[in-house]
Order: structure tokens, then sequence, then C-alpha cells
């Protein structure tokens, strides 16, 4: 399985959590395939650091990670 490294570019300062308690999957309610970026620029636009999703599995199955980067 490949995973596409985005190298999104995110705001602000992101915290490394020490550990992981549980792990939470999430879709959108868009219609058709969205791209990592798409969201990412979404999440932008309201005010956040960026793509709240470690990874996005899109319609054709690739795998995006959003391999931050701290703009």
């Amino acid at each position: 399985m490949d995973i596409l490294e985005t190298k999104l570019m995110f705001n602000g300062v992101l915290k490394q959590r020490g550990t992981t308690s549980r792990i939470i999957i999430h879709h959108s309610a868009t219609n058709g395939d969205v791209a990592a970026s798409t969201v990412h620029q979404w999440h932008l636009d309201k005010g956040w650091s960026g793509i709240g999703y470690h990874y996005l599995i899109r319609t054709s199955g690739v795998i995006e990670r959003e391999g931050q980067k701290i703009l």
C-alpha cells in the first residue's frame, strides 16, 4: 500500500502527543473525491492550524498523510 506524503503547511505551533488513547475514524459530508489539500484549506479558512486528520483516504483508495510543516 502506497501512502502519499502531502507536506501541507500548518499555521502555528503543533504539539506532539505523549500517548494515543483512542483512534477516531471520521468521514466528510462531501460529494465525490476530496483531496487532503482541499480539506486542509477548508480548515485554514476556519482559522484552524490546518487539516485535523493524520490520514485521508480518497475514493480511489489512495491514502494521503498530512506530513506537517509549520508556516
